[in-house]
This record gives C-alpha cells, structure tokens and sequence, in this order.
C-alpha cells in the first residue's frame, strides 16, 4: 500500500505510515487467508486490472477516487477473524445482531476501516 500511496503528494507521509502501520495491526495474524498480506494483493490485484484496463488514468477518476481505491483495497478484510456471515448470523453473534444479519463482515470491515481513517483527523 505504502508504494502506491506514497506517490500522491497530497498525502502527508508520516500520517499515511501511521495509518498504514494501524491498519497492518488490524488483521488478524492467525487469520491463514484473510491476512495483511491478502490486503496488500487485493491491492497490488486491484491496482494491476485499473491499470490494465485503463480506467486508472480515465480523467474522471481524481486523485481522491484512486487513493480511495487504494486505500478500500488494502483494509477491506480488516479484523476478519475466520468465520462466515452464515455463522455469525446462525450464533447470533454480537456483530450479525449489531448489523441486523446484513453483510456482517462487510459491515464491520467497512466500519473499522473508517475509524482508522478518523484517527488522524
């Protein structure tokens, strides 16, 4: 992400470390597939097929549409702690009852992910 990122000059460099660093720790190290390392493919994956399709240099998507990008890519499975929306909605688990069994995961992916962001505000 960092490689990516730091190339927008609009972005202050110790505050986008910081962030990144945040959103490292927030992936589950025992998780084997939903790791930091499988956000950093999503990203370098997502970034490869814009480019390629030329969507990525298309003069309707800013620098804020692409670091958005970029940034969605690497935290979209942040906190997963290995189980299905199937199960946690099954268990009646905290999250899926928080979320009214809608997109649980995603939910809370989504919602971690913008705390990180309103860290540095």
């Amino acid at each position: 992400g960092c490689h990516f990122l730091s190339r927008f000059p609009s972005l202050d460099k110790g505050t986008l470390a910081a962030f990144l660093e945040r959103v490292d720790e927030s992936y589950v190290p025992t998780n084997p597939y939903h790791s930091q390392i499988h956000g950093a493919d999503m990203c370098n994956s997502f970034t490869f097929l814009a480019g390629r399709s030329r969507i990525w240099k298309h003069s309707a998507l800013g620098d804020t549409s692409r670091i958005s990008c970029l940034i969605a890519a690497l935290g979209h499975d942040m906190g997963h702690f290995g189980k299905t929306n199937l199960f946690l909605t099954a268990t009646r688990h905290h999250l899926a009852i928080m979320y009214n069994d809608r997109s649980v995961l995603e939910n809370m992916h989504s919602s971690s992910l913008q705390r990180e962001l309103e860290v540095e505000r």
